[in-house]
């Protein structure tokens, strides 16, 4: 679970591959994804602009807030564990198994 920098959203990954973000006063669904396997880590970056979501998978997705859009990066690692990014989100960071 990780709360938007503005408090507006929360993301939750769940155990059925899907991420769900929600609107933070209303707790109402606002979308709904599938992670390529189970969710470990789900992060906002510090524009919120962007959730990125690592699972036990190599790839991390991110979706774009503003589109709804997702789109696939590969890591390193077999397994994402953690993500977090630098105070200007211009970089990204991800820990994994391999790591």
């Amino acid at each position: 679970m990780d709360y938007s920098p503005d408090g507006s959203m929360i993301a939750l990954g769940l155990e059925d591959n899907s991420v769900k973000l929600y609107d933070a006063a209303s707790y109402t669904l606002r979308h709904s994804f599938n992670a390529p396997n189970k969710p470990n880590s789900v992060k906002f970056n510090k524009l919120n602009t962007h959730l990125a979501v690592g699972s036990l998978h190599s790839n991390v997705v991110i979706l774009t807030i503003a589109t709804l859009t997702t789109s696939t990066i590969p890591t390193t690692q077999n397994e994402v564990y953690s993500i977090t990014f630098n105070s200007d989100s211009s970089i990204m960071a991800t820990c994994g198994k391999d790591n």
